[in-house]
Formats: structure tokens, C-alpha cells, sequence
């Protein structure tokens, strides 16, 4: 997926695996607020190496839903 601002209105689009710079354009927030939620808890984020944070789509739109709920 090139970067930029994504243009989602299927979630079936999305990548299995997500990473901050998707989390900031799916959501229409800035990276540093894709970053607060990241390091939220309860977010469902997993780390590759030391610093690469992801988030796989289902755990992502499980948390989406929660949150908007609340």
C-alpha cells in the first residue's frame, strides 16, 4: 500500500496488518495521536523487533468498535 492518506470504504481493503501511519488515516488523525492510542491500554498492538509497532486489521475494528461504543 503506497503512503498518503488512505481512501477506505470497505474494511475487506484493508491490509491483514496495519501500522501507525494506517492507524493515523483510516482514524483521520495525526500520527502523534495514532501514537497516544498505541500506547493506550487495551490497544491491540504487537511489536516486531524493538520499535515496529502493528496491529492486525481484525484486532483493530474489534478495538474501533469498542471505543465507539463507549
Amino acid at each position: 500500500m503506497k503512503k498518503g492518506k488512505m481512501r477506505v470504504t470497505n474494511p475487506d481493503e484493508l491490509p491483514m496488518v496495519l501500522t501507525p501511519s494506517d492507524i493515523s488515516s483510516i482514524m483521520g488523525i495525526s500520527r502523534n495521536k495514532a501514537y497516544e492510542y498505541i500506547h493506550s491500554a487495551g490497544f491491540p498492538i504487537f511489536k516486531v523487533g524493538k520499535k515496529l509497532y502493528r496491529v492486525r486489521k481484525d484486532k483493530f475494528l474489534a478495538w474501533l468498535d469498542t471505543e465507539g461504543a463507549a
